[in-house]
């Protein structure tokens, strides 16, 4: 019986006997399945390439002469370094020594596939995401393995391009004098209570970095009030206690260790964080870290800006319905544990949009955690701007909420 790469190289010879070979340069990729997004990714750095692939999976009955002899009419030949016996001669030492110019590609061992977690889009597709044979996780993790067969370039080290003063270390001087201040040393680490709690959220956890606003001179403040963070394009948001919030540790210690909670999921930077660091904490480390949060002064509650334009709600309710009603349910209260609730989720009411515009634009993705091993991902929404305003305004102002309207002018801001 024929092989796949029995079959691919007859395919290969009947093109160029029928002389339809294509122009330089022409690329071939050897390996096992990961040669579809290495041969996907190849394709998409260089366009205008013909790129085949011959996948190695099984025992066929091509011989390594017949193999090397195909790949000989080739520009660029990458291989992963297969083992004898999948071709009828020897393996990947073998193919070396009869093409000396073969790039060897690392192999990559997978322990399993999650398809919800990583995308690339296609740009030569209107940013479509890209489906490899077992998702696109698959894809992007090949690409990576290409990437890293490269050869390493030797750049010159560049100058930094601050102007002075400020890339001097008076400058640095000045600015730690105005906006800096050391906390008083410790002997031993606080062992329970508030003080412990404190000790994790603004020593170790250094949570301030990204949830205290910062002034005009990039220092962040005292109060963790959430803010803009910087480079990263995400609003962090506040962790100061909701108004009325009776259950917030309880919540809280959810999303530090599973990633979600009954309001919503740790998505964009902070899934990070809680795929690295929260979720191995201790659960007395988590519960003092919470307590002290909840003790922190509660926010005020949000006053109600007024309902939008019929139309611009109208073409909110039609996108919801048609895109994320069938996970995130009619009603916005999402399923329990799988997707998250829209209503009543503080992400959606706060006052800056920009985390909603990056989860609509990217994709929301949750940290695979003990508690929560197999999250479920949110692929890109591919909407324009005046959709992308209307299905937001939708979700702010529905199931009792009120918060203020999105224009297309404001998404346009933010993207």
């Amino acid at each position: 019986m024929l092989s796949e790469i029995d079959h691919q190289l007859l395919h290969v010879w009947g093109r160029r006997l029928r002389g339809r070979e294509k122009g330089a340069p022409r690329i071939a990729v050897v390996g096992n399945c990961q040669s579809f997004g290495i041969a996907y990714g190849m394709k998409l750095l260089v366009p205008h390439a013909h790129v085949d692939r011959f996948t190695i999976v099984r025992k066929g009955v091509t011989t390594l002469d017949m193999l090397a002899k195909t790949l000989a009419g080739y520009d660029h030949v990458f291989s992963l370094e297969f083992q004898p016996g999948f071709v009828h001669g020897g393996g990947w030492e073998e193919l070396k020594a009869l093409l000396p110019d073969v790039a060897p590609i690392p192999s990559i061992v997978f322990s399993g596939f999650h398809p919800g977690t990583i995308y690339i889009l296609d740009p030569t597709r209107s940013g479509y995401p890209i489906e490899g044979p077992t998702g696109p996780y698959h894809s992007a993790i090949a690409l990576f393995a290409y990437l890293r067969s490269l050869p390493p370039v030797k750049l010159e080290r560049r100058a930094h391009e601050l102007r002075f003063p400020f890339g001097t270390p008076v400058a640095m001087a000045v600015w730690q004098w105005f906006n800096f201040t050391p906390a008083a040393e410790l002997q031993r680490s606080p062992a329970d209570g508030i003080a412990r709690g404190a000790y994790l959220v603004t020593g170790l956890g250094h949570c301030g970095e990204c949830h205290a606003p910062r002034n005009r001179w990039s220092a962040p403040g005292n109060r963790l009030e959430g803010g803009a963070m910087p480079g990263d394009g995400w609003f962090a948001p506040s962790l100061h206690p909701g108004p009325g919030a009776s259950d917030e540790p309880a919540q809280t210690v959810a999303l530090l260790r599973d990633g979600i909670n009954a309001r919503g999921v740790a998505s964009g930077p902070m899934a990070k964080v809680v795929l690295d660091s929260t979720q191995h904490w201790l659960p007395a480390d988590l519960h003092w870290a919470a307590s002290y949060l909840s003790n922190l002064p509660p926010d005020p509650a949000p006053s109600k800006s007024p309902e939008a334009d019929p139309t611009l709600r109208a073409t909110g309710v039609r996108l919801y319905t048609d895109r994320c009603a069938d996970c995130h349910g009619a009603d916005g209260q999402g399923v329990r544990g799988v997707y998250p609730p829209l209503a009543g989720n503080p992400t959606v009411v706060q006052p800056s949009i920009l985390t909603l515009i990056r989860v609509l634009d990217h994709g929301g993705f949750a940290a695979a955690t003990a508690g929560n091993p197999k999250p479920y991902g949110m692929p890109p929404a591919m909407l324009s701007n005046e959709e992308m305003a209307a299905v937001l305004t939708y979700v702010r102002q529905s199931w009792g909420q009120r918060a203020s309207a999105v224009s297309s002018l404001d998404v346009l801001r933010y993207r």
